[in-house]
């Protein structure tokens, strides 16, 4: 009998070598590949199935698959205005001119599906079944909401799957599993940050983290977050370097940091405050500012004094106005994770699921934690420190539900395995048997 349960113990510890050939797991990949492939089908015909570039990153990929610089339409000048890591990943498919074809967004879909991958295998590095890990993967296949980012050129699927990525490692390195995880941890975390800027400051925010959790004394632990920081700012100094060379100052990932600052803050002194505005709108109101009462000329500045002249009026606004901005970052968190709150907006039907979705997912998710938090510490610690320091960093900053994608695979897996949920499966997927 003692031996039995031994086995059983063993055969609970999530020893990971072969445990991702799972044939459900293989099912749920290739379904997480039709969903996304029916949601780029069911484009309007005036579409044409072709992407949209609203940032600009089909932009600059095409330019860097053909030896240009890496600068804005119609000019000449470098710029950092996106992170580089996303143009590149799509460089090679507009150097072989299927830039205007539906590649790209093919291209989105299969990085969604791996994912289920790397979410199956964080979810086993918690120490979650097997059964609970494919759970995880099969909700982040059917999670519409992010599977609709397959019709645009944005960075959430990158960036889900590097996050992901990035605390499979780090759920490994906390547990002290070797240097070849924190080593991976890092390089995942910088180029995260290559491709999402917010990832550099919550990079931080989890080094920290390891540093104070985790296997081993205080001496192994500032080892392990150390080694981890070192990689990070390794992965990240060719693109440091570019940018020290191109503008004189030190850019660690964009130029564009101030402007989102002033862009989800320039109304706080308006009537309707909490009124979500737009780019376009926040940027007029910028270099009419300016001009009005400095005599500057925005377009005339370099990326980076243009961008601290973003952050400087945009925290002077906030000086001015301290309580609507605590109200306003209040209400950015319904636009974070329900896709509401945007003022006088109503929302739509859309919007009203997304919102019931993701308010379901994070009242289970609470609750697990205040039932059961202790059961998946300390490997999930990095992931429970970015996901609350994603949700407040786009709270005092700006808020739009797509931001939200990258943290939801950390959520599913760690809400699925709390509560076990994959006791509800039948029983043919709660098989741990594969």
């Amino acid at each position: 009998m003692a031996t039995r349960e031994k086995e059983r113990m063993v055969g609970e510890e999530p020893r990971l070598k072969g445990g991702w050939r799972d044939p459900v797991l293989a099912g749920v990949v290739a379904l997480c590949l039709l969903v996304r492939l029916a949601v780029l089908c069911g484009l309007p015909a005036d579409y044409q199935r072709l992407p949209r570039d609203v940032d600009l990153y089909g932009y600059f990929a095409d330019r860097l698959a053909h030896g240009e610089s890496y600068s804005l339409p119609g000019e000449d000048r470098p710029t950092a205005i996106r992170p580089p890591l996303y143009p590149l990943l799509l460089a090679p498919i507009y150097a072989v001119g299927l830039g205007e074809t539906p590649v790209p967004l093919l291209l989105q879909a299969m990085l969604d599906a791996a994912t289920c991958i790397l979410l199956y295998l964080f979810a086993r590095q918690l120490r979650g079944s097997r059964s609970a890990a494919r759970l995880a993967a099969l909700f982040w296949a059917v999670y519409l909401p992010e599977a609709s980012m397959t019709t645009r050129l944005w960075t959430e699927p990158l960036a889900a799957l590097l996050a992901t990525a990035a605390l499979w490692a780090l759920a490994a390195a906390i547990q002290g599993r070797g240097g070849r995880w924190e080593v991976g941890a890092g390089v995942l975390l910088g180029l995260g940050a290559l491709t999402r800027s917010t990832l550099l400051p919550l990079a931080g925010v989890v080094v920290v983290v390891m540093a104070l959790v985790g296997q081993g004394g205080w001496g192994v632990r500032l080892r392990r977050a150390a080694l981890i920081l070192i990689t990070c700012l390794i992965t990240l100094s060719p693109w440091i370097a570019r940018n020290a060379i191109a503008f004189g100052a030190f850019v660690p990932t964009t130029t564009h940091g101030g402007t989102t600052f002033y862009e989800g803050n320039c109304g706080l002194g308006d009537g309707d405050f909490l009124r979500n505005i737009h780019p376009e709108e926040s940027n007029m109101r910028f270099s009419r500012e300016m001009e009005r009462r400095y005599g500057i000329v925005v377009d005339s500045l370099s990326e980076p004094e243009r961008d601290r002249l973003f952050r400087a009026e945009a925290s002077q606004l906030i000086r001015a106005h301290p309580g609507r901005y605590v109200l306003l970052s209040l209400q950015r968190f319904t636009r974070l994770w329900g896709n509401v709150g945007y003022g006088g907006e109503t929302p739509s039907r859309q919007s009203l699921a997304v919102c019931a979705l993701n308010g379901l997912l994070l009242l289970a998710f609470v609750i697990g934690l205040l039932l059961h938090v202790r059961s998946i510490l300390p490997a999930a610690a990095p992931a429970l420190a970015l996901v609350a320091g994603a949700t407040l960093l786009h709270m005092v900053i700006i808020a739009y539900i797509r931001y939200s994608f990258p943290l939801v695979p950390a959520v599913a897996a760690m809400t699925i395995i709390l509560l076990r949920l994959n006791e509800l499966l039948p029983c043919r997927l709660r098989s741990e048997g594969g």
